[in-house]
């Protein structure tokens, strides 16, 4: 079966590159074809197309300087299975080049395009972990860094469609350093204490465990050997008044909240002074140290403000969608997904009433990693 597809695409491009060397007397954009063909070398290739190959792998070595980053690794990779290993090497280091390293989330691009006519992260980022594997493997600190970055991204992130979490759980599984050798279980103490975990998953080495009162003012220690990467969280709930509540953020994501009313000339101050009747803008800043999906932020309105809009619906702040909630005492908004960045998201309420009032705090927090998570700080505010 193989063998009939393999001849008869063969035969099919080697048609196509004629037409276009007619016409353009160029041979650009067979890169796909060159790439596939290295895939099956076991097959075949006539003469016709052997000379076709080696005219598009020429053209490949300058071609490669005018794409982007998927393309360049699949470039590096054809033309490294062509015996072209030098000019491959130039292209690893080119895509090295636009790499950003992190402690906390490894090596990863930052500059790949956006939209819907894009190449999925995921898929780019696999592609370029094959390319440095193939052309430099003996980097494997280095390889392990955008591995480290990909589990990272499903930890967060939707992956979308069957084949692309197989495409990227195969690039994980055969390259690197040996991750699944190990058992990778944690020792963890509370003031010298070990907790117990052995009640942990088989396969995952999830669990579970809820401290009482007592832990308090105490020290919590977490220590693992395994040389695969792993993640956790510690989760502290407490009651206190709203005055004394600081601002909590990850360092994957913060949030702020803002009062800002509209003067009578049109532009909008800070809310350092309410009085009945004001329009006040809620504005709500979420920034993002990565690509976050599914994440709910919850804004806990004060008894004076009265939404003026009060129908639940889609709505667009920044460029950025979401789905806003009007409940009677917060607002609720709900995103399919944010990027990294910063996003500002507002909606306008009228000062319904004097006093003085608590104006509670916005919380963000991912869903698919409910660890990722961060509020406001609480404050009081005067309405004359």
């Amino acid at each position: 079966m193989m063998r009939k597809a393999m001849a008869y695409y063969d035969s099919v491009m080697l048609k196509s590159y004629h037409e276009q060397m007619k016409e353009q007397k160029t041979c650009k954009g067979f890169g796909s074809y060159a790439y596939v063909r290295t895939l099956y070398p076991q097959l075949a290739i006539g003469k016709d197309n052997s000379k076709m190959m080696q005219r598009v792998v020429k053209s490949l070595q300058s071609e490669w300087q005018r794409t982007d980053l998927l393309n360049k690794a699949m470039l590096a990779i054809t033309l490294y299975r062509n015996g072209k290993s030098g000019e491959a090497g130039k292209i690893v280091e080119s895509i090295r080049q636009y790499a950003v390293k992190s402690p906390a989330l490894g090596m990863y691009w930052d500059d790949q395009s956006r939209g819907w006519w894009a190449p999925d992260k995921v898929a780019t980022t696999s592609w370029i972990l094959r390319a440095l594997s193939e052309v430099e493997p003996e980097k494997k600190a280095e390889i392990d860094l955008v591995r480290k970055y990909i589990l990272l991204m499903k930890q967060s992130n939707d992956w979308g469609s069957s084949s692309l979490a197989a495409d990227a759980v195969n690039a994980l599984l055969t390259t690197g350093n040996e991750w699944l050798g190990g058992t990778g279980a944690a020792t963890i103490t509370l003031d010298g204490a070990k907790i117990d975990n052995s009640q942990a998953e088989r396969y995952l080495g999830y669990f579970r465990t809820q401290l009482d009162e007592s832990a308090a003012g105490k020290t919590l220690s977490i220590a693992r050997a395994a040389a695969g990467p792993a993640w956790g969280a510690v989760y502290m709930q407490y009651q206190a008044p709203m005055t004394q509540i600081k601002t909590a953020k990850n360092y994957q994501i913060e949030v702020e909240k803002q009062y800002v009313i509209e003067g009578n000339d049109g532009k909008l101050r800070p809310a350092t002074s309410l009085k009945v009747g004001d329009k006040v803008q809620v504005r709500l800043t979420v920034k993002c140290l990565k690509d976050l999906d599914y994440v709910t932020l919850t804004d806990e309105r004060p008894a004076f403000l009265e939404p003026t809009d009060q129908l639940s619906g889609y709505r667009v702040n920044d460029n950025t969608w979401q789905y806003m909630e009007v409940k009677d005492s917060q607002t609720n908004l709900f995103f399919h997904s944010l990027s990294k960045g910063t996003h500002v998201v507002s909606y306008d309420a009228y000062v319904t009433a004097t006093g003085t009032f608590q104006a509670g705090i916005a919380t963000v927090q991912c869903q698919l990693a409910p660890q990722i998570t961060a509020h406001s700080a609480g404050f009081l505010l005067n309405v004359k």
